[in-house]
């Protein structure tokens, strides 16, 4: 963990804001399928 983050360059910093995004994306899109399957238990349709 970094306390003081005038230390990092910023180009780390975004190369690892950039990181993190993917992986809540790529999270997000892993439990598309239960959020899919808990709308049809509920009756939603989209499409």
């Amino acid at each position: 963990m970094i306390e003081r983050n005038d230390l990092e360059s910023t180009g780390k910093r975004r190369v690892g804001q950039i990181v993190s995004l993917i992986a809540w994306v790529v999270w997000i899109y892993l439990f598309t399928p239960i959020i899919a399957l808990i709308g049809w238990f509920f009756g939603v349709e989209l499409f």
